[in-house]
């Protein structure tokens, strides 16, 4: 039949909360100990992931800023280089068409003397084979003084001819 033991439900009690009390002791509040650290610690692992992640964000558009910025300088560089770059190309050819025209003009005047100088002595030949031919025809001489004041009267007589045409 079925007995009832007070003493043994008394014992069985007392080893139960005993081991209650052990596994509360050993087990349960470390267990509860370490999974309240683990739960702190995973809050505050996302807390700074949060935070590393507004940061990078806050980092991100400083470098796009800093990359525009150097974008627009870059710009800047170019366009005035470009600008330094007319304005010298110009200058040059400035340069080149002043030193052309310098060239042409002096030139110009160097063939004007080589023309006049040809032309001076053109006339002077003329003048001493004019003499020449007429003392062969008239058969006398002239001395050299004579000679020379017929060819000057003859190079302004041309001269004079030649500023009127």
């Amino acid at each position: 039949m079925i007995s009832i033991n007070v003493y043994e439900i008394v014992w069985q009690i007392i080893n139960f909360t005993i081991l209650v009390y052990f596994m509360n002791r050993l087990l349960f509040q470390p267990l509860i100990s370490f999974i309240e650290k683990r739960t702190a610690t995973i809050k505050e692992d996302l807390n700074q992931a949060e935070s590393d992640k507004t940061e990078a964000a806050k980092l991100l558009e400083e470098q796009k800023a800093a990359i525009k910025k150097a974008y627009e300088e870059a710009k800047g560089i170019r366009n005035a280089a470009e600008t330094s770059a007319k304005a010298e190309h110009e200058k040059i050819v400035t340069q080149a068409l002043n030193d052309k025209k310098k060239i042409i003009d002096r030139t110009q005047q160097e063939v004007e003397g080589a023309y006049a100088k040809a032309k001076t002595d053109l006339l002077q030949d003329i003048g001493q084979l004019s003499t020449q031919l007429a003392q062969k025809l008239i058969h006398t001489n002239v001395d050299e003084a004579e000679q020379n004041q017929v060819v000057d009267d003859f190079i302004k007589s041309s001269k004079e001819l030649s500023q009127v045409q």
